[in-house]
């Protein structure tokens, strides 16, 4: 049920120029099956998923970045480009 939920969530996401939070859902629901049942058959598909989400998540930050760039606003993307290299290494 756990799996399912987080694809729920999956599937609200709109795309990069959208609100991430179905991502974020996402993402705390394929945690929470992963930390409570590591060894269910639904824990490949869930790190797949979760893999995915923070895929998406990246392509969000690489394109927030680009937004700022283009309108000159160097520091503003700067910090984008350094979350992406944090977090999205």
């Amino acid at each position: 049920q756990v799996f399912q939920v987080g694809n729920a969530h999956l599937e609200q996401y709109e795309g990069v120029r959208r609100d991430q939070a179905p991502l974020q859902n996402a993402i705390r629901s394929y945690e929470s099956l992963l930390a409570s049942f590591p060894a269910s058959e639904y824990a490949i598909l869930a790190r797949r998923s979760l893999s995915r989400c923070r895929e998406l998540l990246a392509e969000h930050e690489a394109y927030v970045a680009e937004f700022y760039e283009a309108r000159g606003d160097t520091k503003a993307a700067e910090v984008r480009r350094n979350t992406l290299l944090t977090l999205y290494p």
